[in-house]
């Protein structure tokens, strides 16, 4: 049936205001928020093909990590912690280096967009290369730490208790500044001290075979900054009270004589240790709780300690940025 007039004219209109509308909606920039905090930048995120980037430069600033451009090869590298990456506008492989030794090629979901001047990288990269939350949700790129913002408030004015459990098992928020000593064990068991400085949470040492590492808290992230050789177990311990180790590497952190928590794991065959306690100064280890597990039996058990009597929390290092 022939249509009047009027009534094309409003279909054709309705038609030119849904257009329109679309394609406002396909033109509104896309917002990008570092640790909740909206980025204000010239540069904004870009969509390609249903793929999300970010300009490289807006986000490695915010997230304090620094880039380097070389213009003969149009490629960019970004370096934090002992961690580089190196990305080339129109490759879709980037190349990882952590550390001096470990080296990989990537390959690349979408490729990166060199755009007046401007790297464009996707967003997933950033949390498979350096371990960050990154998604997309109504018009706003969302990068932030791996640890939510309970867990973030948790660490800044938990108790020493419920901050420390936080760091013993949140692995994934662990980093290296410093490259790794390969650790040489001698007998047949395999036991791991974890140390943190009376009072404290934030920072913390671990006794692993006849290495010991130093971690402290920094932007969201548990980062290794030193490393040494000390030797096994109880040896280990007080070769490090001692200041005797060998092949140092990184920053040896200022620890002034005291106490300390201790956390310890130990396999042997099929017995499991744990026990928590004081280590003193002096290198005398005294145990508040204790559990032993042989074949899958448990042996003795206790509710583990995470703080012996007397601590109060009080850091040495802040969670801000």
């Amino acid at each position: 049936m022939k249509q009047p007039k009027w009534v094309l004219a409003l279909i054709i209109a309705a038609g030119a205001l849904a257009a329109s509308a679309e394609a406002s909606a396909d033109s509104d920039p896309i917002r990008l928020s570092v640790n909740g905090t909206l980025v204000e930048s010239g540069t904004t995120p870009i969509a390609v093909k249903g793929s999300v980037l970010v300009p490289l430069r807006t986000a490695a600033e915010a997230l304090g990590a620094s880039i380097e451009w070389q213009s003969g090869s149009r490629t960019v590298v970004l370096s934090k912690w002992a961690t580089r990456a190196a990305l080339t506008a129109g490759s879709d492989e980037a190349k990882i280096v952590r550390w001096t030794t470990l080296s990989e090629a990537v390959k690349l979901g979408t490729t990166p967009k060199l755009i007046d001047g401007r790297m464009y990288v996707p967003i997933r990269f950033l949390s498979d290369t350096f371990g960050y939350v990154v998604y997309y949700s109504s018009g706003t790129v969302y990068i932030r730490d791996p640890i939510s913002p309970a867990q973030q408030e948790t660490l800044a004015s938990g108790s020493l208790v419920e901050a420390r459990k936080l760091v013993l098992t949140a692995s994934r928020i662990s980093r290296s500044d410093v490259e790794p000593l390969d650790g040489r064990a001698t007998g047949e068991s395999f036991g791991t001290y974890r140390l943190f400085p009376e009072d404290e949470a934030l920072r913390y040492l671990v006794l692993s075979e006849d290495c010991i590492t130093y971690w402290e808290y920094q932007d969201g992230f548990m980062v290794a900054t030193w490393t040494a050789r000390v030797g096994e177990a109880e040896v280990g311990i007080r070769n490090f009270l001692n200041g005797s180790w060998t092949e140092e590497r990184g920053s040896k952190p200022d620890l002034e004589a005291q106490s300390y928590y201790y956390y310890l794991q130990e396999y042997s065959m099929d017995t499991y240790t744990e026990a928590s306690g004081r280590l003193s100064s002096d290198g005398t280890m005294t145990s508040a709780a204790y559990n032993l597990d042989v074949g899958g039996s448990p042996v003795y058990q206790a509710e583990m300690l995470y703080a012996n009597s007397g601590e109060v929390r009080a850091e040495k290092i802040g969670v801000g940025r």
